[in-house]
């Protein structure tokens, strides 16, 4: 594991995340099951649930900012009925640039980090986050069992989140030039023969543990 990640693009992810489009109008999604192929942009506030079935992708484009609802919750997928969750059967393409940074976090003016559940990518589930921002969320990526071998990751932030990564996959997931700061658990792999591998990322601030293998 090599953990020399730069200060400069830690700061960089932390402060250049400003509301920089306040006058961009915000769209409110209450929440639902994908029937087909989706792209979101621009300001949303999320008030529900989203699960993203098999066959179907949900593309988040660089730039859009995600607020999750604390309250007044429209749809329910089920699974957590207490918090705002993104379940992922299908694909689910997080596509942020340096530049232009995706932020997905809790609209509360005071967040804590069980504000919403997180994001959970089933056994047949694929993910892919580039350049994205994961903030209050008691989760901030769960991966059940299965064949992960196509989820990518690279110059993510986890910050202020309960459990940063939950892996249960099968695969060796590959995490480069990532953060997590300020979360209370860091990288959790699940399995006595589970592997990760975890370079150019820094561990700042971590309550707990910053990297453990739970079996």
């Amino acid at each position: 594991m090599k953990a020399n990640f730069g200060l400069a693009f830690i700061l960089f992810l932390l402060f250049s995340c400003s509301d920089d489009n306040k006058d961009v109008e915000t769209k409110i999604i209450d929440g639902y099951k994908l029937t087909k192929n989706e792209i979101w942009s621009g300001e949303i506030q999320l008030r529900g649930d989203i699960e993203i079935p098999e066959g179907i992708t949900l593309t988040i484009l660089a730039g859009t900012k995600i607020y999750i609802a604390t309250e007044g919750l429209v749809y329910d997928d089920g699974f957590e009925d207490r918090f705002v969750d993104i379940f992922v059967h299908g694909k689910l393409i997080i596509n942020g640039t340096p530049g232009s940074i995706i932020e997905i976090k809790s609209d509360s003016a005071e967040p804590g980090n069980e504000d919403w559940w997180g994001i959970g990518v089933s056994s047949d589930g694929e993910i892919k986050m580039e350049y994205c921002r994961i903030s209050d969320s008691y989760y901030g990526v769960f991966i059940f069992s299965g064949d992960h071998s196509s989820s990518q990751f690279n110059n993510c932030l986890f910050s202020n989140v309960h459990s940063s990564i939950i892996d249960m996959g099968e695969n060796n997931l590959v995490f480069n030039h990532s953060s997590f700061i300020g979360d209370d658990y860091g990288y959790d792999l699940w399995g006595s023969d589970k592997t990760a591998t975890i370079e150019y990322c820094e561990f700042e601030n971590i309550s707990m543990f910053d990297v453990e293998l739970s079996n």
